[in-house]
């Protein structure tokens, strides 16, 4: 049995059609700086913390994977792929994987995997914590059954 991509515009062809942004939300735009395809995009000329995340609710219960494919500065502060509320009476509960091994040429997929869902929702997206001119260009995500 596979779940279908429970994911809203997930190769941000729509430009962050159902993403939604937290702290500061300049510094994330669904158009890459330096070309014309649509993609997320963390950037600003100043410090920043910025997430780009997404709530899938209803999502059955069971385990799933979280993939973006991610090309970013070496110098970022913190970058990681997150899930978060996924289990019953863990509301604040967040599982993490790094972006760390991603460099800055080709786009490298990095994987979120044994995300266990147990509360018919979960919160899923990226953070970005990076200083003046740090940047990111991240694209295809996919949730999917693992």
């Amino acid at each position: 049995e596979v779940t279908p991509d429970v994911l809203d515009d997930a190769n941000f062809a729509a430009y962050g059609t159902g993403w939604s942004e937290q702290g500061d939300v300049d510094a994330s735009s669904f158009k890459w700086i330096y070309g014309e395809e649509p993609g997320l995009n963390h950037w600003a000329a100043t410090a920043y913390k910025v997430s780009t995340l997404q709530k899938l609710d209803p999502l059955p219960n069971g385990t799933y994977s979280f993939s973006m494919d991610v090309q970013r500065a070496a110098n970022l502060n913190d970058q990681h792929l997150f899930a978060r509320g996924c289990k019953a009476g863990e509301p604040d509960g967040e599982v993490t994987q790094s972006t760390a091994a991603a460099g800055t040429g080709a786009l490298s997929k990095i994987t979120l995997a044994n995300i266990e869902v147990s509360s018919g929702s979960c919160t899923i997206g990226i953070y970005t914590d990076a200083p003046a001119d740090g940047w990111a260009n991240i694209d295809n995500a996919v949730f999917s059954v693992q």
